[in-house]
């Protein structure tokens, strides 16, 4: 009894030698995964001016090694860090065309990763407009049956002035309002009975827009006109 327990021992110091050895002997799993690095500002789209702080961040796996900031495709500085803030100065350019950002991350195994692309608007000035109006529904009301003549009612306003207001009828555009108070009367003895959509889209006068949220009405005929006129005396020949 004692002789087996004594093999199986040297069984088992045996195959743990040999698993150690063997994982001693394997060799390291390369790496191959490039870092995640992106621009975290400016935002794509965004109208810039004067100084202009762009912002990279990178991770990876094992380590970041170094992250280059690239504008129109040329390098403007770089760290060995995994964060970059560079400022930019957009003044000598000013011209109001578009120019872009990106990153490149590099770990310790030479991987690169690309970020994303951000194309800005560099302009003149400190005032550049591109903030869009809001507006609203007023009358009628989501859910609302509705029939005859019925005047849609909208709200709208911006923080420099706005342009136009258009109506919007199943997707098709119905009336294009200059002046408030914004509304269009809608006859509705046109439509078919049934389920319509309406939203409008607001312009202001840098030719920012935005929607209205789109709002579902239920057309109904008018009820018919019962009264007789009781001094009218109908009698038969």
């Amino acid at each position: 009894m004692k002789r087996i327990r004594f093999h199986a021992l040297a069984f088992l110091v045996t195959a743990f030698t040999i698993i150690g050895l063997i994982s001693g002997c394997l060799p390291d799993i390369p790496d191959i995964d490039p870092p995640y690095v992106q621009i975290v500002y400016p935002a794509s789209g965004a109208f810039v001016n004067g100084n202009v702080q762009i912002v990279a961040s990178a991770t990876d796996d094992d380590e970041v090694s170094e992250i280059r900031i690239y504008i129109d495709g040329k390098v403007v500085t770089s760290t060995a860090q995994n964060f970059l803030s560079f400022s930019w100065n957009t003044t000598p350019i000013a011209d109001n065309l578009t120019h872009y950002v990106s990153a490149v991350a590099i770990d310790a195994s030479d991987n690169v990763g690309y970020s994303q692309v951000v194309a800005v608007t560099v302009v003149e000035g400190q005032n550049h407009d591109n903030v869009p109006p809001v507006v609203t529904i007023l009358y009628p009301v989501g859910g609302q049956i509705i029939s005859g003549s019925v005047n849609i009612v909208a709200q709208a306003s911006d923080d420099s002035e706005v342009d136009r207001v258009e109506f919007y009828i199943d997707g098709f555009r119905q009336e294009t309002v200059s002046n408030p108070p914004y509304d269009y009367l809608w006859d509705t003895t046109t439509e078919d009975s049934g389920a319509h959509s309406i939203f409008l889209r607001a312009y202001d006068t840098n030719d920012n827009s935005s929607a209205s949220a789109t709002i579902t009405v239920t057309v109904v005929p008018p009820a018919p006109n019962n009264n007789v006129n009781p001094a009218v005396k109908i009698t038969s020949l």
